[in-house]
């Protein structure tokens, strides 16, 4: 089901609130508390990107209502109705699309635009079942989260367990072992291990240390295409930053 077709269901427009502000400091939202203010830039792309998806809504609402009065009674008028209201429908798609690549590859200056990005982003990956939002938001976090660190990284239980994990994986990857027996034996003894404890337990970041380590694991897993893996990363994200809010 593509995003056109999504927005047709009345559920999706309520599950989007389209009218209700769920974004910290953007123009034209319930304003939350907040250590700093979200970036202008950021802020922008958040409200520019929120406009045109409602102007995209109203137009696959109407094309819908369109296509459902076509085929009841075919006429002339209906039909016209009907394309009419398929072309506005295309043309708010193609704006709704640039506005969210925009807004997709805005980048994070501070923790207040992480939230805001990461409030934003998950709530339309939630409604559409896209990963591209939530791929964004590893990257965003990601790179914040690079800057923040610093050199110096405090020992963190994510930072731990994902490091092990990587190191674990390159290690199998960089080796000779070919023989298919040999392999799953490294992978129960040193990977398997810790891929079972990020699935069922995953331990929250205390550090910006570990939200660097859980996002570039999660960012490398969407690479590689292991959603399973990636999403419970992403919520111990989450709950690093309310946590931090």
């Amino acid at each position: 089901m593509n995003r056109r077709q999504i927005l047709s269901t009345t559920g999706a427009v309520a599950s989007l609130g389209l009218c209700a502000g769920i974004v910290a400091g953007v123009p034209g939202c319930t304003p939350a508390p907040a250590a700093e203010p979200v970036s202008p830039g950021l802020a922008f792309a958040i409200d520019q990107h929120r406009k045109v998806l409602a102007d995209f809504t109203t137009s696959c609402l109407l094309f819908s209502a369109c296509e459902e009065a076509a085929g009841k009674l075919e006429t002339p008028q209906t039909i016209a109705a009907m394309d009419a209201a398929d072309e506005a429908a295309q043309i708010d798609g193609e704006r709704e699309t640039t506005a969210r690549l925009r807004l997709m590859s805005e980048p994070v200056l501070s923790l207040a635009d992480v939230r805001a990005k990461a409030d934003y982003l998950t709530e339309q990956a939630r409604v559409f079942d896209f990963p591209d939002e939530v791929a964004a938001l590893v990257v965003s976090l990601g790179a914040r989260s690079a800057q923040a660190a610093g050199p110096a990284l405090l020992s963190d239980p994510m930072a731990d367990i994902a490091t092990a994990y990587t190191v674990a994986n390159e290690t199998l990857n960089a080796s000779d072992i070919d023989d298919a027996d040999a392999v799953e034996a490294f992978s129960v003894a040193h990977i398997d291990p810790l891929r079972d404890r990020l699935l069922s337990s995953a331990p929250t970041p205390t550090t910006m240390a570990g939200a660097l380590a859980a996002a570039r694991l999660a960012e490398r897993s969407i690479g590689q295409g292991d959603w399973h893996l990636a999403e419970p990363l992403i919520v111990t994200l989450r709950q690093f930053l309310e946590g931090r809010a």
